[in-house]
């Protein structure tokens, strides 16, 4: 026995299109689309950067996929860090990524409300801390 399913009764405006239709679905979808372009971005959203000379650490507190708090401590010792642009739809922007002991921790950049002038300080701070480190 074959089962067909008539095409025009999803077209005469039934229950699912005025689900679709509604406000709700409408903003939810928006809201996806924006998560989905932020992760895109990085999953590590920053908030703070502390440099602590005293203990040879950086501090980050930071989001993870924006929805869980979490702080990071690194020794002076055991990062390093990469620098370059993004490349998006909307435009690039600098960005450093923090890597611990080979593995990916953190990411700066502009997408989430860094300046760029704030990154390049970063930036400095970390490269004059690697180049006066003993590794």
């Amino acid at each position: 026995m074959i089962h067909l399913l008539r095409i025009d009764l999803f077209f005469k405006g039934g229950d699912i299109f005025n689900i679709a239709n509604s406000k709700f679905l409408t903003v939810l979808f928006y809201l996806i689309i924006y998560f989905l372009y932020k992760v895109l971005g990085t999953h590590t959203a920053v908030d703070f950067i502390e440099f602590n000379y005293d203990e040879n650490t950086i501090i980050f507190d930071y989001w993870l996929f924006y929805f869980y708090r979490k702080r990071l401590a690194i020794k002076f010792s055991d990062f390093s860090y990469k620098t370059g642009y993004d490349i998006s739809i909307v435009g690039g922007s600098f960005f450093i990524k923090i890597i611990q002991n080979n593995k990916f921790k953190i990411k700066v950049n502009k997408r989430n409300g860094w300046k760029k002038k704030q990154i390049k300080e970063i930036y400095y701070r970390l490269k004059l801390i690697k180049s006066t480190s003993k590794d």
